[in-house]
C-alpha cells in the first residue's frame, strides 16, 4: 500500500484520507443510494437541538433518566 505524508500546514490539522478514485466513486454511489446524506443531516439536527441523550451504563440509570422526563 502506498503511504503519503501530508504536512499539517497543508491540511490545517484536519485528517486527510486518500483512496483510489474507483473506490471513492463506489462509496459515493452507496452513500447516495442509501440516503446516508439525509440521515446524517437529520442526526446533526437532532444533536444541535439536544434531542440526543448520553449513553447509559445500566438499565437502572436509563430508567431513572426516563422517570425524570415525566
Amino acid at each position: 500500500m502506498v503511504t503519503l505524508q501530508i504536512p499539517n500546514r497543508i491540511t490545517e490539522g484536519e485528517e486527510l484520507v486518500l483512496v483510489p478514485k474507483k473506490e471513492y466513486e463506489r462509496i459515493l454511489t452507496m452513500y447516495k443510494k442509501y440516503g446516508w446524506a439525509e440521515m446524517e443531516l437529520e442526526a446533526d439536527e437532532d444533536i444541535s437541538k439536544g434531542r440526543i441523550s448520553v449513553a447509559y451504563k445500566s438499565k437502572k440509570e436509563l430508567t431513572r433518566a426516563l422517570n425524570k422526563l415525566k
